[in-house]
């Protein structure tokens, strides 16, 4: 598959990727010229995802304390993205602050997840809502205090810029991806 990939991209006039970091890579791995490859980044939405006073509604909705940090999570909940991680974090978290976690997305480890709060000791702070809608995530976005993107593998992802554009905090593992694209001068981003 890899071999026909190359072969198949070296016939193209042009290729369209979504990041720098995803230029180099095929220019590397496949021998193609950096100027036969466009970047042309993924974009949100900045009229729909824009910083909104939700905070009630959501928290009321889902039985979160005002006086508690939200953490949010949004992806499908796949071990790839990172979820026995985050709901270890906040286990330890947990140990010397009060919060509550909010995970938006459904997938095959969710059973598993499901358990690993109960084992943790963090069910009673942890909601598994499934997906929702676009507003309903707007608002979600808004009502967090923090956005945790734990993926392995996460490529350009649309869910942090999101999150940004609603003016969150974001945590996420140290990625090229992440450091490339999202570290601006460090801001709003924590990579672990």
């Amino acid at each position: 598959a890899e071999k026909l990939a190359g072969i198949s991209l070296k016939l193209f006039d042009k290729i369209s990727v979504n990041s720098n970091l995803m230029k180099r890579s095929i220019s590397s791995r496949f021998s193609i010229n950096e100027s036969k490859i466009e970047v042309l980044p993924l974009f949100v939405d900045t009229d729909h995802f824009k910083p909104l006073s939700t905070h009630n509604i959501i928290r009321t909705r889902y039985e979160i304390p005002e006086d508690q940090p939200l953490i949010l999570y949004v992806n499908r909940i796949e071990k790839l993205k990172g979820m026995q991680f985050l709901l270890e974090a906040t286990a330890e978290v947990l140990k010397t602050k009060k919060a509550h976690l909010l995970v938006v997305g459904n997938g095959s480890f969710l059973p598993e997840a499901i358990k690993l709060t109960d084992n943790l000791g963090i069910k009673h702070v942890t909601r598994f809502i499934g997906e929702v809608t676009r507003d309903e995530l707007h608002q979600i976005y808004c009502a967090a205090d923090i956005f945790v993107n734990p993926s392995l593998d996460e490529g350009y992802s649309h869910v942090i810029l999101e999150a940004a554009s609603c003016g969150k905090a974001i945590i996420g593992v140290d990625h090229p991806i992440l450091r490339e694209e999202f570290a601006i001068n460090g801001t709003n981003l924590v990579m672990c």
